[in-house]
């Protein structure tokens, strides 16, 4: 989430071999994170090994409120999509993160989520990236429909505004994004937390 692919892929591998679930997330956290660095080829390894060790959780285990088949049907195509934009199948990755913001919305609710990476926030970033500003607005504006004060989508929302030349929104938004990031700075701040 926070673009520190260094450190995921710094992070050692202690888990026992029963822990078939947590290895395999450990997979494909690397695998986003080697696709971000521009290594497909070393994503792809990352990807395979994920899928080998999928295969061994069974469907109906339970992470938190939802079935691990429910977490794998997001995160399969959130790892193939970010490994197919870097490999420059722009519009077969960005369909395939689509395909995961679709099956994150079917999640239930749950506190930690059961998927850490908002999966529109990747959709977002990369629609910035190749210049789709307009759809970007759209994946931003339907996350704050969900998490109206969310300040990942408060900030990519004003972002591709800017480029579209919406100033007077752009200026809204940014204004949004910054009383949203003083707020929670003053929380963080605060004796009582």
């Amino acid at each position: 989430r926070f673009g520190l692919w260094d450190e995921v892929l710094a992070e050692p591998d202690h888990y026992p071999e029963h822990m078939h679930f947590t290895k395999a997330f450990r997979h494909a956290a690397r695998a986003v994170a080697l696709a971000a660095r521009g290594d497909s080829q070393a994503a792809r390894i990352e990807q395979a090994r994920y899928a080998r060790l999928k295969g061994k959780v069974p469907a109906e285990t339970k992470v938190g409120n939802n079935t691990a088949e429910a977490v794998f049907a997001v995160v399969d195509p959130m790892v193939e999509g970010e490994i197919l934009v870097r490999e420059a199948k722009v519009d077969d990755g960005l369909a395939a993160l689509r395909r995961a913001v679709a099956a994150e919305d079917e999640l239930k609710y749950d506190e930690p989520p059961a998927w850490m990476l908002p999966v529109r926030h990747a959709l977002g970033a990369n629609l910035m990236t190749h210049g789709r500003y307009r759809e970007a607005e759209d994946v931003y504006r339907e996350d704050l429909k969900r998490l109206p004060s969310n300040g990942w989508s408060l900030y990519g929302l004003a972002d591709a505004l800017a480029k579209q030349g919406k100033q007077a929104e752009h200026d809204s938004v940014r204004a949004r994004f910054s009383e949203r990031s003083e707020e929670h700075t003053s929380e963080l701040q605060s004796p009582n937390t």
